[in-house]
């Protein structure tokens, strides 16, 4: 394969990629995001967890818990309830 192609090849895997990496970017603004996996009965289950930007070492704070529907993430419904300033 010529340079040309192996490069046109790249570009094209990397812009199908290109969505899929961007769902899995956190929502901007400051703060952390934590990606997790907690494994029970019904199977794997994926959660993002927000640590907010002026959190001190060993600090306790209260757990706020969120469900999001089926058709959502949690990038998503971070970003609607405006939460990620």
């Amino acid at each position: 394969m010529t340079r040309n192609a192996l490069r046109a090849g790249a570009h094209a895997v990397g812009q199908a990629l290109k969505p899929a990496a961007e769902k899995r970017k956190p929502p901007p603004g400051p703060g952390d995001w934590i990606a997790g996996v907690v494994i029970g009965t019904p199977g794997a289950r994926r959660f993002r967890l927000y640590r907010p930007p002026d959190m001190k070492f060993g600090e306790r704070l209260a757990l706020m818990v969120m469900l999001h529907g089926c058709g959502q993430d949690a990038k998503s419904f971070a970003m609607s309830t405006r939460r990620t300033r």
